[in-house]
């Protein structure tokens, strides 16, 4: 984040070798800096309390867009719904649905 006089400080990370080749990689696909896409990162992770952040608020609406999308897909599905597991009870549609519906960031 800036600080108020818009200038950028910096800050020494540590890390492993092969997540610096990873986050560079990653900066030259997207047509970022590094250091973008470090301050990306760590807002995506620490501002999820005030959701001024578009960019955990598009990270959870994509998120939850997939697993609602698998919800349908499985929905639609009338071979997984046929399938009882004996010792749940619950047919294989129930038991998946629910693992996902417990992922769904925003109810």
């Amino acid at each position: 984040m800036k600080s108020s006089n818009n200038k950028h400080l910096p800050l020494m990370v540590y890390m492993p070798q092969d997540l610096i080749a990873h986050t560079k990689s990653f900066a030259d696909a997207t047509n970022q800096s590094v250091s973008q896409v470090v301050r990306n990162s760590i807002l995506a992770f620490t501002d999820n309390k005030t959701n001024d952040n578009n960019i955990t608020k598009n990270w959870n609406d994509g998120f939850d867009e997939g697993l609602n999308t698998a919800l349908k897909i499985i929905t639609s599905d009338k071979c997984v719904k046929s399938f009882v597991d004996k010792k749940s009870g619950l047919t294989v549609f129930d038991r998946i649905a629910n693992e996902i519906e417990h992922e769904i960031r925003r109810k």
